[in-house]
């Protein structure tokens, strides 16, 4: 997904130039990259799911990189635009890219991926359930599923660049702390709120979280993905950042654990799953608070 407050607009068709100036995030990257070479394809490319592309700017660099990849979204609009790309570059634009139906079901086969990824996206999924169940049922049996997105602890609201205004219930507590950090020129800097009012801006800000976000836990979205036959790893730990920062200190008996729960309550959640099969299994994650560790290989 494209955040909110992306220079880049949802409104207009995406060009090639768009995708080639695009960076995936390194942990999706590194995932996707780490579970390919442990499994390969059987002599074809892998096909990877990005769940919430918006206008699929992922979708065509994973393509880019030799991945059959496509996208899903909540919203046609973004979609639209995507589809004039993929169109120029001669993919089947309507297959390429799809909106989810009203039920947030996707319009490919059972078992059809072998990989569903997606980036700050399930912080906007109203039902978490249908979501996971959906992933599960369009993951091939062995298949696996690699998601980033903010835990509910994570201090600053992303979307508005606000502190702790999505930890406040959906009332006016809520509101009356956006409009004191607009007052305090704390905000996303937002093309399309250009012109408007404090007042303004603290109701769209308002709205925007109350109908377009849905901040749960770890463990409630690891629930939700057990619950849909998938087992389920957290591996927020296994960020190239935190590596590269952290080194040695991470091989410390008990470190790794402690950092890894603390990341996942405080930072972000970085959830692997697999759909079970004969020959592929992965460890199970600790439904209470995330503990999840000593990461074997996907």
């Amino acid at each position: 997904m494209e955040p909110v407050n992306d220079e880049i607009s949802h409104g207009t068709p995406l060009t090639q130039q768009d995708v080639s100036s695009y960076t995936i995030a390194p942990m999706l990257v590194f995932q996707i990259d780490k579970w390919r070479r442990a499994h390969g394809g059987g002599g074809r490319s892998l096909r990877v799911l990005d769940y919430g592309c918006g206008r699929g700017r992922t979708l065509f660099r994973l393509r880019e990189l030799g991945y059959e990849a496509y996208g899903v979204d909540v919203d046609p609009s973004p979609i639209e635009n995507g589809r004039v790309l993929a169109r120029m570059l001669g993919l089947d634009a309507q297959r390429v890219l799809t909106p989810l139906d009203a039920n947030g079901r996707t319009a490919y086969e059972d078992d059809f991926f072998d990989l569903t990824s997606s980036f700050q996206v399930f912080e906007h999924v109203q039902d978490i359930d249908a979501a996971a169940r959906e992933l599960a049922r369009i993951t091939r049996p062995g298949g696996a599923g690699i998601h980033v997105f903010p835990p509910r602890w994570y201090p600053i609201e992303g979307h508005l660049a606000m502190p702790f205004v999505h930890w406040l219930p959906k009332n006016r507590s809520r509101y009356a702390l956006i409009r004191a950090w607009v007052a305090l020129g704390v905000e996303a800097k937002l093309r399309a709120y250009e012109g408007l009012d404090a007042k303004q801006r603290a109701e769209k800000f308002h709205r925007f979280l109350n109908e377009e976000t849905a901040y749960r836990s770890c463990g409630d979205v690891v629930r939700a993905f057990r619950a849909a036959g998938l087992r389920v790893r957290v591996v927020s730990i296994e960020s190239p950042n935190v590596v590269r920062r952290l080194g040695r200190v991470l091989d410390v008996p008990g470190v790794r654990t402690a950092l890894n729960w603390l990341l996942s309550r405080c930072a972000s959640i970085h959830l692997l799953y697999e759909k079970p099969s004969a020959v592929a299994r992965i460890g199970r994650a600790e439904d209470d608070d995330c503990l999840v560790a000593e990461a074997r290989p996907l």
